[in-house]
């Protein structure tokens, strides 16, 4: 039996059981819903559910109405995210536009807007560039893990996934709640062949989404019990749905497990108007648990009670949101917003320490939730309100403001944009702008130096928005409009790492215009101690490097550390920053060698004067080449073959016999990509020594372990490789592979390939 479905608006109707294409759809749309007053949406739902109908049984899925729109189309315009992927998984073509030009992903919104966007070149190759981010972001070779981290992500790796790959990732058994996370990742999946999908053992804890998305394509689920179909219907929202199971079972109501599937205020409603008694206990306990606000003022408006709100309060205060806190306190928790201890920590584990005993305020701001700060101001929190230590002996700062909180954020989430509108709001409120912590930093100090710290993950910056860094630059322009002091040796400090270089750049050149110091230093441990402003934050960009120099910068300054000499042209060349590197020349510094690996900023440092290391080739094979300046990624195939190009142009001559003699019992993994564009730009597999021991068999001697050698033998039989080859003791490479005792599945692994005993 199917989720319910009212007859028209006939009071007694039957229940009608939804089946295939209608469990997309709430209850009350299609033929039953024909004679009924419909809205203007509505009878758009019910027209779009006639054409999926059509398709399911038989019709053509790119069918066009006489606007040239395809179902895909209507879906997306109406918002319907299961349609849409029901859609995408029979196969759509989201490439067509109607007669005005429009694509389904350019009538979509949020998350299925991208997504569509996305799909939109779903059979084109992937370019160069595209095959970069897909690695820069996940950390992923093109075609060698294509799991699904992401939806819009997930696209690029389907793209560029090869034939065995794809095989591999349809025939999988997908596990509901680990294989997929997202009905869009159930539809690429379905889209491309998978059909083995497992679902658990107990269907209450299954994604709603994906459960009726599943049944909708057909995949058997076993869901007849009313129960399962209620907790279903309260989790999509579906309010008709709901009404129509209750109207054929009111008992339903009785059924206390579905109180922990109340997704919202709004269903909580529609289950009170139904008759859902508000005075009982178990409803309570569930919407407490669930910590909700707007839940729990609406059972307190219907007429329940709270028995002991401040016990509650006690309970939930470390935990629950600033709402639900305020219902508690209009429910008669004895409380003041202001001195409710709040233990606030980001959640990323490398931003800037300040766990502070802070207030509800801080918590907002920190979550960068605009919401509950707005919630919080209209119940008169401070907005000046200093965070205490957690400990007398405190060496970390404290006396943090909110405003301060708001600005230091890093929250990656997508409410993260909300920052500039939470410091506007806390301006508006009377927040100080020139207020210090216990360490003497102000507000700028946070915005500017916030968010993650030294030790973060380089990756980040590319998985950092445009919209969130535009954000917090913008924050930090509010800011100094306001008032709040630039500290004059802010550019001494490594300016936030999470956002883009160019973005670090225009935070640096703001900071320089409103009267932070040039010729600061650094006087801490990171950056270390004697670094100009050159040196931290000069290398971000052209500009900002001319700026420091002009105003007297020395960019001869060199600090040494137990195991590195560092100078602005040093870290430069770290940074490929081609723009720097031209004007420290300029200023008479050599160069010096190259530590970047991209080919777009090899060919013009080396025109510039940098020197190839004499151990490139181990630096190549070995991965240790840092990614340019802004992160850039160069380890695809291509991309080694373009470096091997431009460096052979100017003189390099790879040594890969002298880098398969190497002990490589230390070293990670070799780089395959850059070995297989060491053959492909004309090294020789089959290279011997003066004993007549080949490449691959001096790797295998030195290598000594099975998992190295499994991973660079495609490359070498790709090329070419003799794997027969026998040195001047006449022993092939399969009894040295036995010498090393590599193990059977190496062994195996060679034979395979064509060597013999």
């Amino acid at each position: 039996m199917g989720l319910g479905m009212v007859r028209g608006q006939e009071k007694d109707a039957a229940v009608v059981p939804q089946q295939g294409v209608e469990l997309l759809f709430p209850a009350g749309t299609g033929k039953q819903a024909k004679d009924a007053k419909l809205s203007k949406e509505q009878k758009k739902a019910v027209a779009l559910l006639q054409k999926l109908k059509a398709i399911e049984k038989g019709g053509d899925v790119n069918a066009t109405d006489k606007h040239g729109q395809t179902a895909l189309m209507h879906a997306a315009a109406q918002g319907n995210r299961l349609a849409a992927c029901w859609l995408v998984a029979k196969g759509a073509d989201v490439t067509k536009k109607s007669k005005k030009g429009k694509t389904a992903g350019s009538v979509a919104h949020g998350d299925m807007r991208e997504f569509l966007t996305a799909l939109e070149k779903e059979k084109q190759p992937l370019s160069r560039q595209e095959a970069r981010d897909m690695y820069t972001y996940r950390g992923i070779t093109p075609g060698e893990d294509i799991s699904f981290y992401s939806i819009v992500d997930a696209i690029l790796p389907l793209r560029g996934a090869k034939a065995e790959d794809l095989s591999k990732l349809k025939n999988m058994e997908w596990k509901e709640g680990w294989g997929m996370r997202e009905p869009m990742e159930l539809a690429l999946l379905y889209r491309i062949g998978a059909r083995k999908f497992v679902l658990p053992e107990d269907l209450s804890k299954a994604n709603a989404e994906l459960l009726q998305l599943l049944r909708a394509l057909g995949v058997k689920t076993g869901i007849v019990d009313p129960g399962l179909q209620m907790r279903l219907a309260l989790q999509l929202k579906q309010k008709a749905t709901v009404l129509a199971l209750l109207k054929q079972d009111s008992s339903l109501l009785q059924n206390q497990e579905l109180f922990s599937s109340l997704p919202d205020a709004k269903m909580l409603q529609a289950l009170l108007d139904a008759g859902l008694d508000a005075k009982n206990e178990k409803l309570m306990e569930a919407v407490i648990k669930k910590g909700d606000g707007a839940m729990l003022r609406t059972l307190l408006k219907a007429g329940a009670t709270i028995q002991d709100p401040d016990k509650i309060l006690e309970e939930a205060t470390k935990q629950a949101s600033a709402s639900f806190i305020l219902a508690l306190i209009d429910a008669g928790a004895k409380a003041d917003v202001n001195t409710l201890p709040v233990e606030v920590s980001s959640s990323y584990s490398k931003t800037l320490l300040y766990q502070v005993n802070a207030t509800l305020l801080h918590q907002a701001a920190d979550e960068v939730n605009l919401t509950d700060v707005q919630l919080l101001l209209a119940h008169g929190a401070n907005p000046n309100a200093p965070g205490k230590k957690v400990k007398d002996d405190q060496k970390e700062p404290y006396g943090m403001t909110p405003l301060m909180a708001a600005a230091n954020s890093a929250r990656g989430e997508e409410n993260a944009t909300h920052r500039t509108e939470i410091v506007k709001r806390l301006l508006d409120a009377g927040a100080d702008v020139h207020a210090k912590d216990s360490a003497g930093n102000g507000v700028i100090y946070y915005a500017a130096c916030g968010g993650l710290r030294a030790d973060f993950d380089e990756d980040y910056i590319h998985r950092v928005s445009e919209k969130i860094e535009a954000d917090i630059l913008h924050m930090v322009e509010q800011l100094i409009k306001a008032g709040a002091d630039v500290p004059k040796d802010i550019l001494a400090e490594e300016l936030r790492p999470e956002i883009s270089p160019a973005g670090r750049e225009k935070l640096a050149l703001m900071l320089l215009d409103a009267g932070a110091d040039p010729l600061a230093k650094s006087k801490q441990n990171w950056p270390p101690t004697g670094w100009t402003t050159l040196m931290i934050n000069g290398i971000w960009g052209g500009k900002i490097a001319k700026r420091l120099l002009d105003a007297g910068v020395d960019p001869t300054v060199c600090v040494e550390e137990e195991d590195s000499k560092d100078s602005a042209m040093s870290l430069a060349m770290k940074e490929g920053a081609v723009e720097v590197v031209k004007l420290l020349k300029e200023k008479g510094i050599n160069p010096g060698e190259l530590r970047v690996v991209d080919p777009e900023e090899i060919e013009p440092l080396l025109k510039l004067g940098a020197r190839i290391p004499k151990n490139m080739t181990d630096l190549l094979l070995g991965d240790h080449m840092k990614c340019g300046h802004g992160g850039k990624s160069a380890r695809l195939y291509e991309d080694y073959i373009d470096i091997i190009q431009i460096l052979k142009k100017h003189g390099y001559k790879p040594e890969l016999m002298a880098w398969a003699k190497k002990d490589h019992s230390d070293d990670g993994s070799c780089n395959t990509e850059a070995l297989r564009a060491f053959f492909k730009t004309g090294e020789n597999p089959n290279e011997t020594d003066e004993n007549d021991n080949s490449l691959l068999g001096n790797y295998i001697s030195s290598a000594k372990e099975e998992w190295r050698i499994a991973g660079v033998l495609p490359a070498f039989v790709e090329a070419g490789v003799d794997l027969n080859h026998k040195n001047k003791d006449d022993k092939s490479i399969l009894q040295l592979a036995k010498e090393q005792k590599l193990g059977d599945d190496v062994i195996k692994l060679i034979k395979e390939h064509g060597a013999k005993e």
